[in-house]
């Protein structure tokens, strides 16, 4: 029985390892598209291309919450570029969201 009992351990073990293996991964990658977001959504501003800025705007919010817990609640990234990176992330998003509601107040 406390064969049983180690082994069930030990995979619970690997595949929580595995698990946050994956997420770091899938968080780093969300953080570098994310940035990718923001470069496409300042050229389609600067060009006036309103359809994309209103997809970038979606993506934007859609892979901000999908990295709150760095953006916002100030967990430490994988590594200290990724770090820097969801703070200037997070600050972008602040500022954008405080001059959409100043434009939508002004018109």
């Amino acid at each position: 029985m406390e064969n049983s009992q180690l082994s069930k351990g030990r995979e619970q073990g690997r595949s929580d390892i595995r698990n946050e293996r994956w997420m770091k991964m899938f968080q780093s990658v969300t953080l570098v598209f994310l940035a990718l977001f923001w470069i496409g959504y300042a050229v389609s501003y600067y060009r006036g291309i309103d359809n994309n800025i209103s997809t970038y705007g979606i993506l934007i919010m859609t892979f901000s919450l999908l990295n709150q817990e760095v953006l916002f609640k100030g967990e430490k990234a994988q590594n200290r570029v990724l770090d820097l990176l969801a703070k200037a992330e997070g600050i972008l998003l602040c500022v954008w969201a405080v001059i959409t509601i100043v434009q939508l107040i002004l018109k």
